[in-house]
């Protein structure tokens, strides 16, 4: 509304040029948070508070030396071309906003390396654990958005370099805090001169960073030229599809990152600290849980697909409703070993993981391509993805087995099995308002209510074991007794 069309369009056009120059950055980023997780877990298990505090400061200082170079060789190479692209006319932009989009990109490209700088420093928060935190600066961040762009929707003007500049403080500024209040709270983040120059440590980071880059380029590789073979195939009418449903597919996810955050720093101390049986238990809940939280938003929104789009987008592009359940599918396949990609990365050993990953995601292309020579329907494509999905999945867990020893028949028979079954009678049930009631905003309302509540309800006796149920129990009655003490309070 304050923008227009138009100038959203650009400011999305040119926030999408950043990730050719974060892209390598964010390989290191995952890299660093586990390196220090890691040493921590060896500090734990050495018993050694001071050593370990001392690796973890060599393992800062390293990270802080790649995270300073890196980035400004990014963004001093990155800079002239985004210039050089906006001005050139590769990109379609009216000439009278030619250089107003040249100051957007200056805007993306100091908030870019700001956010770049700041990856050894809000890792660390990660592999604390201090999650909270990290979740009152985003909560903050989006408050001011929200507040700064209704303001710009009561004054009728040209925003889009106003816009541009109050975005990038507002990435800015809690960046810069997170670097300070790194520097007050953890004794890990202090420099040691003498490790500056530690070449075994960086070739280590990068030999680790390399393969997880190896793999997000076929993840990339994968869905950009699938974008292409849309286009090629049907034009940009079904693209709009293809896009729409990989909006639902990240969205389906949201929740799973955050329980990603929390489990992550957690399986990688306990494998530095040699307690590999609590590693993989993680994994497995990580699977477990992952998926579940998946499903809550897959399901009900698989069951409603066609009006939640028709209310978003008023006329649905031609094929979404499909692409939508494709890409639903997806997502939740990919949850089912999420604790594997944990345990894998924790131990370090991702050479061969990452390399199956990577081609096995590649072979959608080809599959798609061969599938619409023969039969010309847009479906295909996301059924590659699926197929290609299943194939990744498949990888995972033979490589984890074979490289780690994570227990097929425990994963098949303790996660699998179990979350098939809790999906299909979920499912089953949530179709009771469709088949009774009249497409309406009030019948998706209780689609979801009802699919959640089954959900929830045939997980607590497929899904849950004896030592889930107890410790949920355990919380709930906590929680009971803090609500009780504090009426008594009141009173």
């Amino acid at each position: 509304m304050a923008l227009g069309h138009e100038d959203f369009g650009l400011f999305g056009v040119i926030g999408s040029l950043a990730i050719f120059v974060t892209f390598l950055n964010s390989q290191f980023s995952g890299a660093i948070g586990r390196f220090y997780a890691f040493a921590l877990g060896r500090a734990i298990a050495s018993e050694d508070a001071s050593g370990g505090l001392e690796e973890c400061r060599y393992w800062f200082t390293t990270s802080v030396l790649i995270h300073t170079l890196l980035p400004t060789v990014l963004v001093g190479v990155g800079y002239p071309i985004g210039v050089k692209v906006i001005s050139s006319g590769w990109l379609t932009i009216p000439p009278e906003r030619i250089d107003t989009c040249i100051w957007l990109w200056r805007f993306v490209m100091i908030s870019s390396f700001v956010a770049m700088v700041n990856v050894p420093f809000s890792a660390m928060y990660s592999a604390k654990q201090y999650i909270a935190e990290l979740t009152v600066y985003s909560i903050i961040q989006v408050v001011v958005k929200t507040g700064f762009i209704y303001y710009m929707t009561t004054i009728s003007r040209d925003w889009l370099k106003d816009y541009g500049l109050a975005m990038c403080i507002v990435a800015v500024v809690p960046q810069l805090l997170i670097c300070w209040r790194a520097i007050c709270v953890f004794p890990e983040c202090r420099f040691r001169v003498n490790g500056i120059f530690d070449i075994n440590r960086v070739l280590k980071l990068a030999a680790y960073a390399w393969w997880q880059a190896f793999c997000g380029i076929g993840y990339v590789a994968r869905h950009q030229c699938m974008e292409i073979v849309v286009n090629r195939f049907f034009g940009p009418k079904v693209n709009a599809s293809y896009t729409v449903g990989a909006t639902v597919g990240g969205e389906a996810v949201a929740l799973t990152a955050a329980l990603n955050n929390a489990f992550s720093p957690a399986l990688t101390t306990a494998y530095g600290a040699g307690d590999i049986a609590t590693a993989k238990a993680f994994a497995f809940l990580a699977c477990k849980f992952g998926t579940l939280l998946t499903l809550v938003f897959a399901i009900p929104m698989g069951l409603e697909i066609e009006e939640i789009l028709r209310m978003w987008l008023r006329t649905p592009p031609i094929g979404a409703e499909g692409l939508c359940l494709c890409w639903l599918a997806v997502v939740v396949v990919e949850k089912f070993t999420l604790g594997h990609i944990l345990f894998m990365n924790a131990s370090g050993d991702v050479a061969r993981f990452y390399l199956f990953r990577s081609l096995a995601c590649l072979t959608a292309i080809p599959f798609s391509v061969l599938s619409l020579l023969i039969w010309k329907n847009v479906y295909l494509v996301g059924l590659a993805l699926l197929l290609t999905t299943i194939l990744v999945c498949g990888s995972d867990v033979i490589v984890a087995w074979m490289k780690a020893g994570i227990s097929l028949r425990q994963w098949l028979m303790g996660i699998i099995v179990p979350l098939l079954i809790v999906s299909v009678v979920s499912g089953f049930v949530g179709l009771a308002p469709r088949i009774m009631i009249e497409a309406s905003i009030g019948r998706v309302v209780l689609t979801v209510f009802v699919t959640v509540s089954t959900l929830l309800m045939i997980s607590w006796f497929v899904l849950f074991d004896v030592s889930e149920k107890a410790f949920v129990r355990s919380r709930a009655l906590n929680m009971l007794r803090k609500i009780s003490v504090r009426k008594g309070g009141g009173r």
